[in-house]
């Protein structure tokens, strides 16, 4: 790119330009497509990292007359932020839950950061008999964090069952879960 030095008594009367700045501001089309450099692209959220983690494992939850205890379905990701005013976008695809042995069954999931819970998720589950299990094709969850940190995270999904003489299940059968962190840069 050629660059040309405008002499300080002004341009000649008869000089072509094209572009003018006439109103002390600078429109895009006066801006060379190679002019802008990543490093001065800034305050509007580029992406830094993204890290994705998936699981087809199957995880059974057994519940007798109450509630479960919170359990790891599987889907964990680490991502190191690289300043404290990054957020992190969390993406999660769930497959294959299911409920048996109770009808009007409840599940909780809990989206976890570290050992901090960041949010807990609930979905009704209905069966059409104690018999019969019903099966979702899968639930998918997002969530933006702050977590004002350099040092590694790690994000991670939970679930429980909840109500009566119910289990829930991650089932292998139904294919791959995943969970995706996505740094945005401030």
């Amino acid at each position: 790119m050629s660059k040309t030095q405008i002499p300080t008594n002004g341009l000649a009367d008869n000089a072509v330009v094209t572009g003018k700045i006439t109103d002390g501001t600078i429109a895009t089309g006066d801006i060379a497509d190679d002019a802008v450099t990543a490093a001065k692209a800034t305050g509007f959220g580029k992406i830094g990292q993204v890290v994705y983690g998936s699981t087809t494992s199957n995880v059974l939850i057994e519940s007798s007359g109450g509630t479960s205890s919170f359990a790891d379905t599987g889907l964990t990701v680490n991502i190191t932020p690289s300043a404290t005013s990054s957020k992190v976008n969390i993406f999660i695809t769930v497959m294959g839950v299911q409920t048996a042995n109770g009808t009007n069954s409840r599940i909780d999931f809990k989206l976890m950061r570290d050992s901090t819970e960041l949010v807990n998720y609930q979905a009704n589950m209905w069966q059409q008999s104690s018999n019969e299990p019903f099966r979702n094709g899968g639930f998918g969850i997002t969530h933006q964090d702050s977590p004002n940190s350099t040092s590694q995270i790690t994000y991670k999904l939970q679930f429980r069952a909840v109500d009566g003489d119910s289990n829930v299940q991650r089932d292998s059968n139904s294919g791959s879960s995943a969970i995706t962190a996505m740094e945005v840069l401030a």
